[in-house]
């Protein structure tokens, strides 16, 4: 099943996010989910997410980026750019902000994987980026 990208949908996905850029890339969403499963992580179910046209608020920036809820706990994403992933990333924190939510990422050059009760430390050695609160 795919869902469509919303502003509302991306800030309760991840729950939160800051931004930096790791050291390892993956080729798509699906190699990135496969690192994140190999190293001790959790996501069943896996829902894909439709980016065709994704967008929030008015920027068009994040269309072809890559996306996958895993139960609702955690979302692991691919993004065109790293300025893609940082325009998610500060609307993300804004949310989270206004929300007081808890923030725990894993960042890479063009990637990430979010969730509010993420063990980011493990996940930064495990997938080559920096965890960040």
């Amino acid at each position: 099943m795919k869902k469509t990208f919303s502003g509302a949908f991306i800030a309760l996905s991840v729950l939160g996010l800051a931004g930096c850029s790791g050291g390892k890339t993956y080729s798509d969403v699906a190699a990135l989910k496969a690192a994140f499963l190999e190293a001790g992580g959790e996501c069943d179910p896996a829902e894909v997410l439709d980016s065709s046209k994704a967008t929030v608020g008015e920027a068009s920036i994040l269309k072809g980026m890559e996306g996958i809820a895993c139960g609702g706990a955690v979302g692991i994403f691919r993004f065109p750019s790293g300025q893609a992933r940082d325009y998610f990333i500060q609307q993300i924190e804004n949310t989270a902000a206004q929300s007081n939510a808890p923030v725990k990422l894993v960042v890479g050059s063009d990637w990430l994987i979010g969730g509010p009760k993420l063990d980011n430390e493990k996940f930064a050695i495990a997938l080559g980026g920096t965890a960040r609160y």
